[in-house]
């Protein structure tokens, strides 16, 4: 019996985030991963930390379908995390959280 291997190891993080990335981008038809329309320039109000992918995703994505813009906060949240890019996620006691000033400066919107 000959058993063929499909998930090769010799992949890095970085291969596979991108890969994933651009996956994710086909599966939405070149939709922008960006917010549609770009925040005010105004500095970001007192409450700059979201807490949760629904929240998270109710303002990146805020004409979406809330499941599936959750869904896609996660990815882009592991694309961030495999790459080490401080894009402003990060983690608290288990929950996803945002930056929203990092996330700004990070895509250069401030």
């Amino acid at each position: 019996m000959m058993s063929i291997r499909t998930n090769s190891s010799h992949r890095s993080a970085a291969d596979t985030a991108d890969a994933c990335f651009a996956a994710m981008q086909r599966h939405n038809n070149g939709k922008a991963t960006l917010p549609t329309s770009p925040p005010p320039k105004a500095p970001p109000p007192p409450g700059d930390i979201l807490y949760g992918g629904r929240a998270i995703a109710s303002y990146l994505f805020p004409d979406e379908d809330p499941n599936k813009a959750r869904r896609r906060i996660f990815h882009l949240w592991s694309h961030y995390q495999k790459r080490k890019e401080d894009a402003g996620f990060f983690k608290i006691k288990g929950a996803l959280c945002l930056s929203k000033s990092k996330w700004l400066a990070f895509h250069g919107l401030v």
